[in-house]
């Protein structure tokens, strides 16, 4: 699929975000929906311009500069990465809810288990990801080991597993 962006503003200039340096192409101009937004594609320096390298800002706010922009973002990655990654990884991205009390719960349950994940490995909530999932292996293999030496058959375990 090809996107016609029109007249790029800035083509090729360097912009250095934070300790990272950026190749930055500008584009003003309608997108879809949006009379007049800002649209900056951003390579890393050192980075071929692979679009799967690529990252894409938009801002609403034309006056801003593309530092301005860069450094907003750059402000937000680390809320955003966290949101999704406590929503995504314990599996809790499939909810959708409407009402206020309930978006209050949802957000309750998604801190908790935040928390919960970060005490239990002392760590980052990553960190506590990764612990909880290799102790879910671990327990898995204990469980399995246990009914065999109980004499289960190998069709029993697989029954109460749920994987016959």
């Amino acid at each position: 699929m090809v996107v016609q962006l029109g007249i790029l503003k800035e083509l090729k200039v360097w912009r250095t975000i934070g300790s990272s340096a950026y190749r930055v192409y500008r584009y003003e101009g309608k997108l879809n929906l949006l009379e007049n937004a800002a649209l900056l594609l951003c390579w890393k320096e050192g980075d071929g311009f692979e679009s799967k390298l690529m990252k894409a800002f938009l801002s609403m706010d034309i006056s801003l500069s593309n530092e301005e922009i860069l450094c907003y973002y750059s402000k937000r990655w680390d809320i955003e990465t966290y949101f999704r990654t406590a929503k995504v990884q314990p599996a809790m991205d499939r909810y959708q809810v409407r009402s206020t009390q309930a978006i209050d719960r949802y957000l309750t349950l998604l801190m908790f288990s935040t928390l919960y994940y970060q005490y239990d490995s002392q760590g980052s909530l990553n960190d506590g990801l990764h612990h909880y999932r290799i102790q879910k292996k671990h327990d898995m293999i204990e469980y399995i080991y246990n009914q065999a030496k109980s004499e289960a058959t190998l069709d029993q375990i697989k029954t109460w597993l749920s994987v016959a």
